[in-house]
C-alpha cells in the first residue's frame, strides 16, 4: 500500500499504537519534517516484531534519500568507517537484489537510524535513553542501539517499512569533531558482528572481496630487509621508519635497514633496535646494461646475506634495485611508492636501462601506494592486479600526549618569538616542489595588502638545507625584510615547531599523502594547503576541514591566511575537525596493523 498521510497523521498512528513511541533524531524533536511514510502498512511489520520477539527493542525499516528515492539506509554498520557507523547499501537502486538478498529480508543489525526506529517506551526509559550530552547531534541513535545490546537486546532491519527522509532538515550542515571523537572512545576497537570481513563495502551492491587474506595467523615472525633512498628528517623515509619499529616491536621482525645514503635518522632507527647498514653503488653506472648491473647486484645482494631474509620491503622509486635484488634471491618483494611523478620525468637524467624500471613493476608482489592519485599515474604498469592503496599514517596519541604536555606559549617563548604573536609555518625540506617561493610571495601580499595584519604574524619556514633553491630564498626574503620571518635549518625538534604555529600552511606542487599534513591535523591546527594530488583525499574540498588553494597561487593563499588570523573561531573550528579526522582513519594505532598484516600475505601467497 503506497501513499504518503500528512505529517500529523503518520505521526499519530505510530505514536498511539500500542503505547509504542517513534524515535527520531533526539526524542523525535525537531525531526518530523523531515519524514514521509508511503508504506505505512509496513509498519506493521515493526510492531509485530517488536509484540512477538520480547529481546527485540529497536526496529528499524528503509529509509530513502527525497533525490531520486534512493535508499540511504537498509540497517547500519559500526566500526568499518575509521571506528564509526556507516549506512548499509546507501544509495543502491530499490531493484537491485543485493548480496544474500540483504536489502530486502529482515535481519539482525548492529543498529538502525532514528530517522526510521520504533523502541519500546520501557526500555527506552530504562537505559536512559539518547545521550544527548556526549552525541548531541550525531549518532546518538548507533549509540542507543549498542547500549540495547550490550543488556542483552536486538535490534532488527525490516525491508517492509519504507520512509521518505528528507537529510539534515531539522539540523543545521557539518559535523561535530567532538561526537566523532566520544564515539571513538567509548566504542574503540568494536567489530561489527553482522558483517564478514570477506565483503567488499565499497563497491556496491556490496560483494565478495576476493583479495581478501585470512590466513594471516599462518606466518610467524619474519625476517625483513627494508630499503630506504636515504636516512634524512623527510617525509619518506621517516615512514619506512615507523613501519620498520613497528614490524620490530609488534610483529617480534628481525630487520634490517639498508640505505644508500647515511642521515640524522640513523640514530631513532638504531635506538629502535634496528641494525642500519649503509651500501653505495646499487644504483646502475653510466653505460651498463641489464645484465652487468644485475650481476653486480648480485655480488651487493651476497654480502648483504640476501639469501637469509624472507622478505625485501622497499621504498620510492629509487629503491627499486631492491625489487630487482628481490628477484635475483627469490624473495618477495613490496615497493612503496610515494613520488607523484611519472618515470620519465623522475628518472629522465639517470643512467637507467631501458625497460628496468618498468618491469619492477611487473616484478613486485606488491606496489603499495598511499594515495589513489598517485597510483592513477602508474595505473597503465599494472598488469596482474599487484597495486594497493594504504592511506599513510602517524601516532596521534604521541602528538595528543606532546600537545597536552607543552603549552603553545612557552615554546614560542623557547625559540625567541613573541608570544603573542599568530605565528605561520611552512614546515618541509626547502626544494622548488615545496613551494617556499611561493609562500614568500604569499607573504609580500599581505605586507602590501594587508599591512594592519601583517604585525600581528610571525612567519616560519621550517626545513631550511643547502642548495643553490635556499640561496635563492635568502635573496627573496629581502623584499620582505621588515615583516617577522623566520627560515630555521632542518632539526629534531620539529614537534616543537609545530605546537607553537597558529596556522599551519602547505604550498606544495606536488605530494602523494604529505605527512607533514597529517601531523598538523594531530596538533589541531588550521590549515591551508594546496590541493594536490592526494591531498584532496585527506582533506575535504569543503573548507570544514581546511581551506585549500590551487598550486602557484600566492594571492589565494594569502588571503586564506589573512582570514584565519582575523577569526579565531574559525581556527579553531577548522583545528578541531581535522584533529578528529586524523584520529579516526590516519591512526598508526589501526594502520600499522595493515601494514604488518600485508607482510604476512605477501610471504604467503609468494610461497
Amino acid at each position: 500500500m503506497d501513499r504518503t498521510p500528512s505529517k500529523s497523521l503518520a505521526a499519530l498512528w505510530m505514536a498511539g499504537w500500542l503505547s509504542l513511541t517513534l524515535i527520531v533524531a533526539v526524542a523525535g524533536r525537531e525531526a518530523a519534517r523531515e519524514l514521509n511514510v508511503f508504506q505505512l502498512m509496513g509498519m506493521r511489520s515493526i510492531l509485530g516484531f517488536l509484540m512477538l520477539y520480547p529481546l527485540v527493542r529497536a526496529r528499524g525499516g528503509f529509509a530513502v534519500m527525497k533525490t531520486a528515492r534512493l535508499p540511504q539506509h537498509a540497517g547500519v554498520l559500526v566500526g568499518s568507517h575509521g571506528g564509526l557507523a556507516e549506512h548499509l547499501f546507501h544509495r543502491l537502486d530499490k531493484d537491485i537484489i543485493g548480496f544474500n538478498f540483504l536489502t530486502h529480508a529482515a535481519r539482525n543489525v548492529s543498529a538502525v537510524t532514528a530517522a526510521c526506529m520504533l523502541t519500546s517506551k520501557a526500555v527506552f526509559n530504562e537505559i536512559k535513553g539518547f545521550d544527548e550530552t556526549n552525541f548531541g547531534m550525531e549518532y546518538n541513535d548507533v549509540d542507543y542501539c549498542l547500549r540495547l545490546g550490550r543488556v542483552g537486546k536486538r535490534v532488527v532491519f525490516t525491508p517492509q517499512a519504507t520512509l521518505l527522509h528528507r537529510c539534515a532538515q531539522s539540523r543545521r550542515e557539518g559535523w561535530r569533531p567532538k561526537e566523532h571523537l566520544s564515539f571513538l572512545r567509548r566504542y574503540q576497537g568494536i567489530k561489527d558482528p553482522y558483517y564478514n570481513e570477506n565483503l567488499d563495502l565499497n563497491r556496491m551492491p556490496v560483494v565478495v572481496n576476493p583479495n581478501h587474506f585470512v590466513h594471516k595467523d599462518r606466518v610467524g615472525k619474519l625476517k625483513v630487509l627494508m630499503i630506504s633512498h636515504n636516512l634524512n628528517l623527510e617525509g619518506a623515509p621517516k615512514v619506512l621508519f615507523d613501519h620498520a619499529a613497528y614490524f620490530a616491536s609488534s610483529g617480534g621482525y628481525n630487520v634490517t635497514m639498508v640505505s644508500r645514503k647515511d642521515g640524522p635518522l640513523r640514530g631513532q632507527v638504531e635506538e629502535a633496535g634496528i641494525l642500519v647498514r649503509i651500501v653505495e653503488g646499487v644504483l646502475p653506472r653510466p653505460g651498463e646494461n641489464t645484465l652487468e648491473y644485475t650481476e653486480r647486484l648480485r655480488e651487493i645482494g651476497a654480502n648483504l646475506e640476501a639469501k637469509s631474509y624472507d622478505l625485501v620491503v622497499c621504498n620510492t622509486l629509487t629503491s627499486f634495485w631492491g625489487v630487482v635484488l628481490a628477484g635475483l634471491f627469490n624473495l618477495p618483494a613490496i615497493w612503496h611508492i610515494h613520488e607523484s611523478t611519472t618515470l620519465d620525468q623522475f628518472f629522465h637524467f639517470d643512467p637507467v636501462p631501458e625497460g628496468l624500471v618498468e618491469s619492477c613493476l611487473a616484478a613486485a608482489d606488491r606496489i603499495v601506494f598511499q594515495a589513489d592519485a598517485t597510483r592513477k599515474l602508474f595505473t597503465h604498469y599494472e598488469k596482474r592486479g599487484n597495486f594497493k592503496t594504504i592511506s599513510g599514517a602517524i601516532d596521534v596519541g604521541a602528538i595528543d600526549r606532546f600537545r597536552e604536555q607543552h603549552s603553545q606559549r612557552s615554546l614560542k617563548v623557547k625559540h625567541g618569538i613573541d608570544p603573542d604573536k599568530i605565528v605561520v609555518s611552512l614546515i618541509g625540506t626547502t626544494c622548488p616542489r615545496k613551494g617556499q617561493l611561493i609562500f614568500v610571495q604569499a607573504i609580500e601580499l599581505l605586507q602590501t595588502t594587508w599591512p594592519n595584519d601583517i604585525v600581528k604574524i610571525c612567519f616560519v619556514m621550517l626545513g631550511a638545507r643547502e642548495s643553490p633553491y635556499l640561496h635563492f630564498l635568502r635573496t627573496q626574503l629581502e623584499t620582505i625584510r621588515e615583516t617577522d620571518t623566520r627560515l630555521i635549518e632542518e632539526r629534531h625538534d620539529v614537534f616543537d615547531f609545530y605546537r607553537l604555529t597558529d596556522i599551519f600552511v602547505c604550498a606544495s606542487f606536488q605530494e602523494s599523502f604529505p605527512r607533514v599534513i597529517l601531523e598538523s591535523m594531530a596538533f589541531k591546527l588550521p590549515i591551508v594547503t594546496t590541493d594536490v594530488f592526494g591531498i584532496p583525499e585527506i582533506l575535504e574540498k569543503n573548507n570544514e576541514e581546511a581551506l585549500l588553494v590551487h598550486a602557484g597561487d600566492p594571492l589565494h593563499m594569502a588571503r586564506c591566511i589573512k582570514n584565519l588570523v582575523r577569526d579565531p573561531k574559525a581556527r579553531e573550528e577548522l583545528g578541531a575537525k581535522a584533529h578528529a579526522k586524523v584520529t579516526r582513519l590516519f591512526n598508526s594505532r589501526t594502520q600499522l596493523g595493515r601494514w604488518l598484516d600485508l607482510t604476512k600475505e605477501v610471504v604467503a601467497r609468494h610461497r
